[in-house]
């Protein structure tokens, strides 16, 4: 009867691990967001080669003060834009974390399920020895 009990319990915990691995699958869907900042990410890389031919193009016409104040407006935009793409490799690195710690959560389940999986066959076969 004991057994009965511990394996309902086990079963129960076993209930709430898969309503966690539910909320795993809504994190990947969250990372897949991720890969699409990335894509975003590499239009913003393109927008700064740019930026730093018109920068290069302002240092060589750099005649007047209006084309130095323009100089300095376009640096800070690209300080700006750098600074954005730093947040997005912060974020990337988050994901890659979370991703990292849910494989390590399948790890914890599947060696559980071995666990459950082995008692079972011991209570299995120490019932038909008993009998």
């Amino acid at each position: 009867m004991d057994y009965t009990v511990s394996l309902l319990d086990l079963m129960d915990h076993t209930v709430s691990l898969l309503d966690f691995m539910d909320h795993i699958v809504s994190l990947l869907d969250l990372m897949d967001h991720a890969v699409s900042l990335l894509d975003l990410m590499d239009h913003a890389v393109s927008v700064h080669d740019l930026m730093d031919h018109t920068v290069s193009l302002l240092d060589f016409m750099d005649h007047t003060v209006s084309l130095q104040y323009l100089t300095l407006w376009t640096i800070l935009s690209a300080y700006l834009t750098l600074s954005t793409m730093l947040s997005a490799y912060m974020t990337l690195w988050t994901m890659v974390s979370a991703y990292l710690t849910i494989w390590t959560m399948l790890s914890v389940y599947l060696t559980l399920m071995t666990i459950l999986s082995a008692y079972l066959t011991l209570w299995t076969m120490l019932s038909a020895y008993s009998t």
